[in-house]
C-alpha cells in the first residue's frame, strides 16, 4: 500500500483478521526502534573491588648509627650554632724529697674543641580535595605525609651520624679526622679478602684489630681494659655473613670463637661499613676509666613548625639538627679496611 489512508489500512487489516478498537483512528508509521546503548551485562569494577584497609609500607634499612655508638644526647639549644667540648690533660714531675726543696710541680692543660650545628628540613603539603579523594580510598593521607617527614629526617640524621657534614666541623662515626688510620687485613696465601680466607684467618684479623688497640693505647686497653671489657665490633651486613662461617676442625663458627675470646663484646652491623675503598671494620671500647668513647649529638631532634592554612590547602615544616658523631676518645678506636 503506497500512502494508504487509515480507512483503507483498516479494511486490509480486517480482511487479514486483525481488528482494531473503534477508538484507534490512526497509526504511527515510524521505523522499528533500535537499542542506543552498546551491549553490556556487567557493572563498574570498583563496585565489586574490596579495598583492604591494611596499608603495606615500603621497607627501608634500619637506622643503626646511634645504636652502634650507644648514646644519643642533646647539646645546647636550637638557636645556638655550635658547642665546645672541654678537654684537660694533667702533667707534672717529681724530685727527691728535701725539707727545704720546692722543686717539682703539676700542670693542667685545657683545650676546647668545637662542633658546628647543621640544621635540615622538609615540607609537608596537601590540598583539601587531594586529602578528600585519598580518603575515599581509606588512606589517611595527611597523617602518612607527616609520618614520612619524620622518617626522612631520621634517615638523614642517621646518614649525618655516619658521615657528618662536609665543610663544617661536623664529623661522622666513619670519617672523623681524629680516628686512627685503618690497618690492612693479614695476607694469607696471597688472600686479603675474608671471602677467600679460612675461619682461623678471619679470627686472626680480629685479633690484629685488638692488638692495634692495645698497642696504641699504651696500657689503657689490655690492662685497665681487657678482652672481657665492653668492646664493640662493627662491620657491614654483607661482611657479617662471615661470622657464621664454620671451622671444620674445631666444629665452631667465627662468631662462637669471638664470643669465647671476648665475652662482653657487642657485634653491630650497618650497610654504611661497605665503603668505596672496601669493607671497613671498627673495634672500639665503649668506656674506659669511667669515660665514654663518644656520643651522637643534636640540639633539636625533631621540630614540628606551625601548621599554615592556605585558601584550600595546608603546609607544615619539619626540621632537625645534628652535630654528627662526637668522638671524645678517638684513640680507643681501631679500624681495618679491605677485609
Amino acid at each position: 500500500m503506497a500512502n494508504p489512508s487509515f480507512k483503507d489500512f483498516a479494511q486490509v487489516a480486517n480482511a487479514q483478521g486483525i481488528y482494531l478498537q473503534p477508538s484507534v483512528v490512526r497509526l504511527a508509521m515510524d521505523a522499528d526502534p533500535q537499542p542506543s546503548l552498546p551491549p553490556n551485562g556487567g557493572i563498574p569494577s570498583i563496585v565489586s573491588t574490596f579495598i583492604d584497609p591494611t596499608i603495606v609500607e615500603t621497607l627501608f634499612t634500619p637506622n643503626r648509627a646511634a645504636a652502634i655508638l650507644g648514646r644519643e644526647e642533646r647539646r645546647g639549644a636550637w638557636g645556638q650554632d655550635g658547642f665546645m667540648i672541654q678537654r684537660i690533660e694533667e702533667t707534672g714531675d717529681t724530685v727527691a724529697y728535701d725539707d727545704y726543696s720546692e722543686q717539682g710541680g703539676v700542670q693542667v692543660t685545657p683545650s676546647w674543641e668545637t662542633r658546628d650545628i647543621y640544621r635540615y628540613q622538609t615540607m609537608v603539603t596537601y590540598g583539601e580535595l587531594e586529602q578528600e579523594r585519598y580518603g575515599l580510598a581509606m588512606l589517611p593521607y595527611a597523617a602518612k605525609k607527616q609520618r614520612a617527614a619524620i622518617n626522612v629526617l631520621d634517615q638523614d640524621q642517621n646518614k649525618f651520624y655516619f658521615f657528618g657534614i662536609e665543610g663544617l666541623r661536623n664529623y661522622g662515626l666513619l670519617n672523623d679526622p681524629a680516628l686512627p688510620t685503618p690497618i690492612t687485613p693479614l695476607t694469607v696465601d696471597g688472600n686479603v679478602l675474608w671471602k677467600n680466607k679460612q675461619v682461623v684467618d678471619k679470627y686472626n684479623d680480629i685479633l690484629a684489630l685488638y692488638e692495634d688497640l692495645v698497642t696504641r693505647t699504651n696500657g689503657i686497653v689490655g690492662d685497665g681494659v681487657d678482652m672481657s671489657s665492653n668492646l664493640v665490633l662493627a662491620m657491614s651486613n654483607k661482611l657479617s655473613v662471615n661470622l657464621k662461617s664454620s671451622n671444620e676442625i674445631f666444629a665452631t663458627s667465627l662468631e662462637d670463637m669471638l664470643k669465647k675470646a671476648f665475652p662482653n663484646m657487642r657485634i653491630e652491623t650497618a650497610p654504611q661499613y661497605s665503603t668505596a675503598a672496601g669493607e671497613l671494620i671498627q673495634m672500639f671500647v665503649e668506656s674506659a676509666q669511667g669515660q665514654e668513647v663518644g656520643f651522637m649529638a643534636y640540639s633539636d631532634k625533631l621540630r614540628a613548625h606551625q601548621l599554615t592554612t592556605e585558601v584550600s590547602s595546608y603546609k607544615q615544616k619539619y626540621s632537625g639538627t645534628t652535630y654528627g658523631a662526637v668522638i671524645t676518645q678517638p684513640f680507643l678506636f681501631a679500624q681495618m679496611l679491605g677485609a
